[in-house]
């Protein structure tokens, strides 16, 4: 499943935006088109920040992974999980 939400403001918009879904991201109120986001207590967490810019482009992400999408089970069945490389 993937869900996804678009928003557009200036900086100080962003900045309490970003603020404001943290806060609910770890008191696992955030909701995304509905939908609960709960981030597990008992799981490893694989997180990472990506920047692709120039002097006229920008293009921020921030990423956390935790668990396998069900067909990389089926694919890595053979394989051991903790040796795989966490991909962006």
């Amino acid at each position: 499943m993937n869900y996804r939400e678009k928003y557009t403001g200036n900086k100080e918009e962003f900045y309490f935006f970003l603020k404001d879904e943290v806060i609910k991201l770890f008191k696992d109120k955030l909701q995304i088109e509905g939908n609960d986001i709960s981030i597990p207590d008992d799981e490893n967490l694989d997180f990472q920040i990506k920047l692709d810019a120039d002097e006229n482009y920008g293009d921020l992400s921030i990423k956390v992974k935790w668990g396998q999408r069900p067909e990389q089970l089926e694919e890595n069945n053979n394989e051991d999980p903790e040796n795989k490389p966490f991909e962006f």
